[in-house]
């Protein structure tokens, strides 16, 4: 692929020369797991006050993001650029931006169009570049001395800056809340430096400098594709159309319930965007009767059983709104003898009803599903 020979000449680069004020070129990785699969790997190197990274993605496709930034001699941003180009080193596009006291001049260039926009930004602000840590150890550096802190992040989408915020958990650890995205879990070394995070499941490990030209060829020779691509299911149902709209995460080699799922706690079943059941007719659920229309479907998996939860509040994402709950219902949980790498959802016609069936790993939850 041509992205091998774009990444060998941005990672054989020689540092910018920065005069009186350059201090030693100082080189890191950041590489991020979903269980035995690895998604990004990104380098950073930090030479007096620039601060550059070549990131590296497999998600949904082999992409590669070249950044820069100019610090100021307080550590705050000057000037941020980034390039994107896909795997064959074709530019996608390219930002810059340049910062003023209270704001900053977002300039986005993609093919023969260019959008220049001036946007409110507190000073202090930091870009927030998708999958990336390079820029947020500048933030650390800020937390020192203190128990907590907030900032300013701006989305490289062209919005204005956001809240965002540092909290110290106790020994090593960091809580991290960017703009109103789940909180993130960071451990730090002495210096203030990202050792280990968890950002949703997916792990991320400080490293050596990465060799980026060898990280292309392993991402090139297995793409990832969607992390859990969106499917349907469908049944009808003695003349009743049942629909079940969800996105389905892969095992990855992790333990699946009670591990990245725990028992006893409400699920989403599924991933990205809720599960969501639909309905042209009222229908008999287990015990519980369920009218006609849509509606987001979360799960508490225990050893013994299930519970299936029924919920008015479709497109919820992760939140979950106990009153907004139609019914709580009864599903009985087994072990299959093969694993299941994806999370399944079925819907098997059986004369007048359907099973309304969860599998994942070695175990099936399901429920009967009628026209009422």
């Amino acid at each position: 692929m041509r992205i091998h020979h774009v990444l060998l000449a941005v990672a054989t680069c020689a540092p910018v020369a920065l005069g009186a004020q350059q201090q030693r070129t100082v080189e890191t990785g950041f590489l991020w797991r979903l269980g035995t699969d690895t998604l990004h790997i990104e380098r950073v190197t930090r030479s007096g006050t620039r601060l550059s990274g070549t990131h590296l993605t497999r998600v949904p496709e082999t992409m590669l993001r070249e950044w820069s930034a100019e610090l100021g001699p307080d550590g705050s941003l000057l000037r941020f650029e980034q390039t994107v180009r896909k795997g064959s080193g074709e530019v996608l596009s390219s930002r810059m931006l340049a910062f003023a006291r209270d704001s900053v001049t977002n300039t986005f260039r993609q093919g023969d169009s260019t959008d220049s926009r001036k946007l409110a930004a507190p000073g202090g602000s930091l870009p927030d570049i998708p999958n990336s840590y390079g820029l947020l150890e500048l933030a650390l550096q800020r937390l020192a001395g203190r128990d907590s802190m907030s900032f300013w992040v701006l989305s490289l989408g062209g919005q204005p800056a956001e809240p965002s915020a540092l909290a110290r958990a106790g020994g090593d650890t960091i809580r991290l809340r960017l703009r109103d995205l789940p909180t993130i879990s960071l451990r730090v070394d002495r210096e203030g430096r990202i050792v280990w995070a968890n950002n949703l499941g997916t792990i991320v490990e400080r490293i050596p400098a990465p060799d980026m030209t060898h990280w292309a060829g392993v991402f090139a020779a297995r793409p990832l594709g969607a992390l859990s691509p969106r499917d349907t299911v469908r049944a009808v149902v003695g003349g009743t159309t049942v629909l079940v709209d969800y996105s389905r995460p892969a095992r990855r080699g992790r333990v699946v319930f009670g591990g990245i799922v725990p028992w006893n706690a409400v699920w989403r079943t599924g991933a990205n965007r809720t599960t969501t059941l639909v309905s042209d007719r009222a229908l008999q659920v287990g015990d519980a009767t369920i009218p006609a229309g849509s509606y987001a479907l979360f799960t508490i998996p225990t050893p013994a059983g299930w519970t299936l939860i029924v919920n008015r509040n479709v497109g919820a994402g992760t939140e979950y709104d106990a009153g907004q709950d139609v019914a709580r219902i009864a599903m009985r949980a087994e072990r299959v003898p093969q694993s299941v790498e994806r999370f399944t959802i079925g819907l098997e016609p059986r004369g007048a009803e359907a099973l309304l069936s969860f599998t994942w790993e070695q175990t099936r939850a399901a429920v009967t599903v009628s026209p009422k």
